[in-house]
């Protein structure tokens, strides 16, 4: 997992199993928290048995919404 030190985006990249689903939860200086799925659950009992041997790619890139955006835009002008 990375986010660069300005916290705009997050990448998720790895290898995961295939069951069951995984996210991730995240949260930018206090605003609300936003959930950025790696992969679905599996639809059937078997399909979750069947995924846990399997090994899956995760390559998820996602911007992250900065709720004191304005105020930092906002203060850039200022100075």
């Amino acid at each position: 997992m990375t986010v660069p030190q300005d916290a705009s985006t997050i990448s998720v990249q790895g290898s995961i199993s295939g069951s069951p689903a995984f996210e991730v939860n995240t949260e930018v200086d206090g605003g609300a928290i936003e959930n950025l799925p790696l992969q679905n659950a599996s639809t059937s009992s078997l399909g979750f048995v069947v995924n846990l041997q399997l090994t899956n790619t995760v390559d998820v890139k996602k911007d992250l919404d900065d709720p004191n955006k304005e105020d930092k835009e906002q203060k850039k002008k200022e100075d």
